[in-house]
């Protein structure tokens, strides 16, 4: 009984060290994909300002196209201070989307918009 009782301890023993130093194999993970959140598309407008003082225009040309506006007495006076500026160029901004929008044909513009506004769609606004 006496060596039953050793095998046994000597067996604990074993097994307990073997335990401590057991190394699980390693197994991947399955990769899967975590949701993302959406993000919009970046928008970028560039606007570039012209004025033309001789024939009292502004003109707004954008990548593709040249808006033409004609400045009235109050915002003639107005852009020759940098607030009046500011406040004008916003105002025609937002002209491009709510007024009236006529195409013009390059031989009908004065010849400093027609050489600023290049080969770009030129479209009047009121």
């Amino acid at each position: 009984m006496f060596k039953v009782i050793i095998a046994c301890a000597f067996l604990s023993y074993v097994a307990a060290q073997k335990a401590g130093h057991t190394q699980h194999p390693h197994t991947q993970h399955p990769h899967t994909q975590h949701p993302h959140s959406t993000h919009a598309p970046a928008i970028h407008d560039n606007f570039h300002f012209i004025h033309d003082a001789e024939d009292n225009k502004m003109i707004i040309k954008t990548e593709t196209e040249c808006y033409v506006f004609d400045l009235n007495a109050a915002q003639q006076t107005a852009i020759a201070t940098p607030t009046g500026l500011r406040a004008t160029e916003l105002a025609l901004v937002a002209m491009i989307s709510t007024g009236t929008q006529t195409h013009i044909k390059a031989a009908d513009l004065p010849q400093f918009v027609a050489h600023h506004c290049g080969k770009h769609k030129v479209v009047g606004i009121q």
